[in-house]
């Protein structure tokens, strides 16, 4: 029943914006649940993603291009008083890049 509650409120709270962007309610943001730590899983991905990177100039190049968009875009700060939390509503996203060679980057 949890899950269904928890799978229900980004089905039921998607919206796009005029932005053409999509926008959703984060299910976590509402009830008592309750997620292991896992920032040391996101550190760990960081460092295979860096070691990919050195490895290859132009996934390197295509990275940089998208992440920044992406930063300037759509990112916000962590407030440093939230960095050290651990209070079971925290989850990291570990990230890994994607490339294709033979597709574009999509800007904007």
């Amino acid at each position: 029943m949890e899950d269904k509650r928890f799978l229900s409120i980004p089905e039921n709270s998607t919206v796009k914006r005029a932005d053409s962007h999509y926008e959703m309610s984060l299910p976590l943001k509402i009830g008592s649940l309750s997620i292991p730590y896992n920032c040391q899983l996101a550190v760990k991905r960081g460092h295979q993603l860096v070691a990919r990177l050195k490895k290859k100039d132009k996934f390197l190049e295509d990275y940089r291009v998208f992440m920044k968009d992406v930063i300037d875009l759509c990112a916000e700060k962590v407030p440093p008083d939230h960095l050290k939390v651990q209070d079971g509503k925290i989850d990291y996203l570990p990230h890994t890049g994607v490339h294709h060679s033979r597709k574009q980057i999509p800007i904007g």
